[in-house]
């Protein structure tokens, strides 16, 4: 249940003056001045590739645009066992003030691990490609500009170039391809096997039916003997074509059916 109350407020006449007619003037007036705060955040991703068992460092700039200060609170999620926030984790942001914060990276297993950093309203989407050492090969992930935002139900592209560093003789590997999201569940895997001695490249389609619109990565795990090289690249699935579904294509045609039915029924009628 809830209730209305109305209060009437009234303020004391200005000192040095009484009511009507009285000599002592004491009019005034105060402008209140609205105060903002408006964070933004640099980078909005990151995508960071490091060895196991080693420390990297990067960092992200903090900036308030606004008007008034406006405390900051720092947290990581789905990633805590790798990310480090140096230093402190909350604090008072001055009005146009600007922070950089380290963060530190380490992971004593390889794979490919998505996560957030969270800060206050907003979020920096946050991949780790971790590979073993001593690699015989590069690895990199690439979604040209156009496949960066897709449409509802749409096949994703994408290529795969393994570059070798030391490789001599022919080797046997296994290519494991994920789409994962960044609260970290896996939707997809496809796993392919080849055999490899020069520069080589992997072109790869994903059937999206069906996956929802948000933020996901493409990441590719290439083993071979006892090592793993890993790959990853971001995506997002855009909402706009959502109504262009099947389910929905036919919905709206439907009405439209319906719509024209009744237009000729009552133009009928009035025949």
């Amino acid at each position: 249940n809830s209730s209305y109350r109305s209060f009437i407020v009234t303020s004391p006449p200005p000192e040095g003056g009484g009511g009507p007619g009285g000599g002592g003037s004491g009019s005034s007036s105060s402008s209140i001045i609205p105060t903002t705060t408006d964070i933004q955040i640099t980078p909005s991703n990151l995508e960071i590739t490091l060895e196991e068992n080693t420390k990297k460092l990067s960092t992200i700039e903090i900036t308030n645009r606004g008007s008034s200060s406006t405390p900051v609170t720092i947290e990581v999620q789905g990633l805590n066992d790798i990310i480090t926030v140096e230093g402190e984790k909350q604090f008072l942001l001055s009005p146009l003030g600007k922070k950089i914060i380290t963060l530190s990276f380490f992971s004593n297993k390889t794979g490919i691990f998505n996560g957030k950093i969270k800060i206050d309203t907003k979020e920096i989407l946050v991949t780790i490609n971790v590979n073993s050492v001593g690699l015989l090969f590069d690895a990199k992930l690439l979604i040209s500009n156009e496949f960066k935002a897709i449409k509802y139900n749409s096949n994703l592209t994408t290529q795969l170039i393994l570059t070798p560093i030391g490789l001599e003789n022919e080797i046997n590997i296994t290519i494991v391809y994920i789409i994962i999201d960044f609260d970290g569940q896996t939707y997809l895997t496809d796993t392919d096997e080849t055999i490899i001695l020069g520069n080589i490249t992997f072109d790869k389609v994903f059937s999206l039916i069906n996956l929802a619109p948000g933020n996901y990565s493409v990441g590719a795990k290439i083993l071979y003997s006892d090592k793993v090289a890993v790959a990853s690249t971001h995506f997002e699935i855009t909402s706009s074509e959502l109504l262009l579904s099947p389910y929905f294509t036919g919905l709206i045609s439907g009405i439209i059916v319906v719509i024209i039915y009744l237009f000729l029924y009552l133009r009928y009628k009035k025949i």
